[in-house]
């Protein structure tokens, strides 16, 4: 029986670490929201991100992954930015972000 819920347990913590995913913010781009230095819980996308969500996505300008508001939808692609504009480099200076390459969509901050 022990070793029936050690698999289990382990069965268990595979699955939740395909689903979720734990990020550190870093940088000032989304105070108040999130501060430098936090973790967030992240979802594998399993759907479409919506206006008002934040993603997780690799920067188009030097590949880290990169955590902003999603503030508009144009089909397959999304428009970010950070909450505190004068501290973000976001949609504004890089473009839109495909939505294929979106790493996650926060659940808890």
């Amino acid at each position: 029986m022990r070793k029936f819920f050690t698999l289990a347990g382990i069965s268990l913590l595979i699955i939740i670490s395909a689903v979720f995913r734990l990020y550190r913010v870093e940088g000032n781009s989304m105070i108040p929201l999130l501060e430098d230095g936090q973790f967030v819980v992240a979802r594998s996308i399993g759907r479409a991100p919506r206006a008002g969500d934040i993603v997780v996505f690799p920067s188009p300008l030097d590949g880290r992954l990169t955590i902003k508001k999603c503030t508009a939808i144009d089909g397959s692609s999304i428009f970010v930015t950070g909450v505190n504009l004068p501290e973000s480099t976001d949609s504004r200076h890089y473009g839109r972000i495909e939505v294929g390459s979106l790493r996650g969509i926060v659940l808890f901050y």
